[in-house]
């Protein structure tokens, strides 16, 4: 046989022939992986190649772990290729034996059958010819269902004009899709939902009794049959309750099957959770292959899909994404990417190698959550980065009640999968934490949500949320410790006084550990409050380590204890420490730019300008790497660069104590006092309606050789515990000032030497 030619991919060997066309083995020579490219039967018309390559793009939107992934949809030479991801393993249709499928893996197999319908469901695509020919189950018993939404049908002729006449082996070669096709469809309505449906009913029925409910000789007595008949008594081993749902799949009426996939899969479910065994012969589906002898020391978690439908329940998704990779990070041995850069791949289509190859990582989880009520549903893979294999699968069923114990399961899966070492300690980090009431739960996720957003607003509604969840349960730490941090970056960033809010964020930091001295958040944001307020070096460092003792990938510690540093002039442990958080959060701009700072009050201004600069490519409208850059130019006396950075900067964040600070000292070092002038004027007219940071004013005040005004402002900012303040011993900004003795009285009060 002739192999097809198509530019990218080599074409290695004929694998079988589909209702399509023929499909082929090839290597992709970009990505180095192996595919399958089915090459589209040239008899076509032009109408079907059309609505082929436009609905194959479509299908290629999907990415579930139980769908078979299309790469790439591509005309050559007139011809076209769907170019699919490459399972191993057998079709269903090959072991339906005349038992059907055997032993335990019925129900199984229907479940991801069914999940893989539901996903494409609610992306508003339909199969339109599932049958086990078009399903493949691989060695470790993995269903991947394929050719999503391409079937190319000849018009379908209605039952009453077919007449005995017709050409039996052609009438025995239709009945080969016929016999899986819903009455209505016969009756010439389009495939749908419902349509894909009663197909999932007859591949049920098959898988249990090795026949299709609905036969003839001719497609005249198929359609006769799905269109009048019942279908026959089911073998006496299959469960009660798995008869039911078939032949509710099997109703002839749309209107009386399940109304969609996920709720054939919630009853599938149902019949896990009563233990329905099936007891007949040994199976002889394929056994699982040995376990990956890879050890996968590396590996991000994808944000994990929303199949709710309903955007509102985004929290929910997101709040789990982050409670598995906070997880997977108090194991020393494995490094998980953070949140922040996981998150920036929420719903990107590129491919997970070269999502791997940017985070560098050997392995991604991917995954799905689907809310019902009170029950969650979580399907997630783990899948080797580097030959693009999926390592392992599982989906898992819980109540809300229970979704720490779910978290508690899929991560210990991962980490086994992954060969991860843990450390008797670290394994009983990985435990279900206390049962607490879903609204308690949800109220907290809520929270999460909006103090990820980074903004005022955000943190405002996030106080809301976990004020909410600790008036209704005082004893679940997590809103507590996440609420300090809250307060804590109010002062940070400016939005509120820190004196007014740094004590009562010290004070709930204090509470979380009381409840819970084994989170380590808590321990993370109590030292820095401890830093930030009390000015005990000591006491906060001992938190910071007690956090990366429980938890060594937290990167919110590895940004705190390498600033922390940083200002005790302890300059190689505080950078070590910043590029580790980067190395484990490489797309977060917030981590990037304070890692740049570092390097900036090390002096290392070469790095910290090519830091900024590749963050920039990243992202360019990320305000705080133009500050960053825009502090080493100063520092630098390049002020007209400074000055172009910062303009940028407050254009994306106006009204900015950070930016409007160092503005005004850049206007000044390029001799535009008047701009600079006017700069501080308007900081201090701003300063009698909200909170602008004192030592921000200092460098406007600094630049116009006001050295009272500045020593002013700086020693306002250390009453007022600006955190910018902690810098003193180490801020090149602050240099001119260093002979002054009233500067080592500002060290002094900071607590830090000089």
């Amino acid at each position: 046989m002739e192999l097809p030619t198509l530019p990218s991919f080599s074409v290695q060997r004929f694998l079988g022939k589909g209702g399509m066309g023929q499909v082929f083995l090839a290597e992709d020579s970009k990505l180095r992986r192996q595919v399958a490219i089915k090459a589209v039967s040239p008899d076509t018309d032009d109408t079907d190649g059309h609505r082929l390559m436009r609905e194959a793009r479509i299908a290629a939107s999907l990415n579930h772990p139980n769908i078979c992934t299309i790469h790439q949809v591509a005309e050559h030479s007139g011809q076209i290729f769907i170019v699919m991801e490459f399972v191993e393993g057998h079709s269903l249709s090959s072991l339906l034996k005349p038992k059907g499928v055997l032993g335990k893996h019925l129900v199984p197999y229907a479940l991801q059958i069914a999940d893989g319908l539901a996903y494409a469901h609610t992306h508003d695509i339909v199969h339109r010819d599932l049958k086990p020919a078009n399903v493949m189950i691989t060695g470790d018993h993995r269903v991947k269902i394929l050719d999503f939404g391409l079937a190319v049908h000849r018009r379908v002729v209605p039952a009453e004009a077919m007449t005995l006449s017709s050409d039996v082996s052609q009438a025995l070669s239709m009945a080969g899709t016929l016999a899986y096709m819903a009455p209505e469809q016969l009756r010439g309505d389009p495939a749908s939902v419902a349509s894909d449906i009663w197909a999932l009913g007859v591949c049920l029925f098959e898988m249990s009794a090795g026949v299709v409910p609905f036969t003839g000789r001719t497609a005249f007595e198929v359609s006769s049959a799905i269109l009048a008949d019942d279908p026959p008594d089911l073998p006496s081993h299959i469960p009660v309750e798995v008869v039911q749902i078939i032949l509710r799949c099997l109703e002839k009426d749309a209107q009386d099957r399940y109304q969609t996939a996920a709720d054939v899969r919630a009853a599938l479910e149902q019949v896990t959770r009563t233990e329905a065994a099936v007891s007949v012969p040994p199976s002889t589906a394929p056994p699982a292959p040995a376990p990956a002898p890879d050890v996968l020391d590396s590996i991000a978690v994808l944000p994990l899909r929303n199949l709710s439908g309903d955007p509102g329940q985004e929290y929910f998704s997101d709040g789990l994404t982050e409670a598995l990779i906070n997880d997977l990070a108090k194991i020393r041995a494995l490094k998980v990417i953070s949140r922040t850069s996981a998150m920036r791949h929420k719903g990107s289509d590129r491919p997970l190698a070269a999502i791997a190859h940017e985070l560098r990582v050997k392995a991604i989880v991917e995954g799905s959550v689907l809310r019902i009520g009170e029950q969650v549903r979580v399907n997630a893979q783990l899948i080797n980065a580097e030959s693009d294999v999926s390592v392992w699968a599982q989906s898992y069923t819980k109540k809300i009640d229970d979704i720490f114990a779910l978290q508690e399961e899929l991560a210990r899966a991962i980490a086994h999968e992954v060969h991860a070492a843990m450390t008797p300690g670290e394994n009983s980090q990985i435990k279900a934490a206390p049962a607490v009431a879903p609204a308690v739960y949800e109220a907290f996720l809520k929270g999460l949500h909006f103090w990820n957003m980074r903004t005022g607003e955000g943190f405002a509604k996030a106080i809301e949320w976990f004020n909410t969840a600790v008036t209704q349960d005082p004893t679940f730490a997590p809103p507590y410790a996440v609420l300090a941090d809250t307060y804590l970056l109010l002062g940070v960033y400016g939005f509120k006084r820190p004196r007014d809010v740094f004590p009562g964020a010290l004070a709930t930091a204090r509470k979380a550990v009381s409840l819970d001295e084994k989170l380590a958040a808590a321990h993370s944001t109590l030292g820095w409050g401890i830093q930030l307020l009390d000015l005990d070096r000591e006491g906060a460092e001992r938190e910071f380590k007690r956090a990366l003792e429980l938890s060594p990938g937290d990167v919110p510690t590895h940004l705190r204890y390498g600033t922390y540093l940083m200002g005790l002039r302890r300059t190689e442990e505080g950078l070590e420490m910043l590029r580790r958080g980067v190395e484990l959060d490489p797309l977060s701009m917030v981590m990037r730019a304070i890692c740049a700072y570092g390097f900036y009050l090390a002096r290392r201004y070469q790095e910290a300008e090519q830091l900024c600069k590749a963050t920039l490519e990243l992202e360019p409208n990320y305000w705080w790497t133009h500050w960053s850059l825009a502090e080493t130019y100063r520092a630098t006396t390049r002020p007209d660069e400074a000055i172009e950075h910062l303009e940028i900067a407050r254009a994306l964040s106006p009204a900015n104590a950070f930016i409007e600070g160092s503005l005004g000292a850049a206007y000044a070092l390029s001799g535009r006092d008047r701009e600079a002038a006017q700069t501080l004027a308007d900081m201090r007219e701003r300063s009698t309606r909200q909170y602008v940071a004192p030592y921000f004013m200092s460098l406007v005040q600094l630049g116009l050789r006001d050295v009272e005004g500045a020593f002013e402002s700086l020693f306002t900012a250390a009453e007022e515990r600006d955190s910018w303040i902690s810098f003193c011993a180490v801020n090149p900004a602050l240099d001119e000032l260093r002979s002054d003795p009233r500067f080592a009285d500002l060290t002094r009060r900071m607590n830090v030497d000089w």
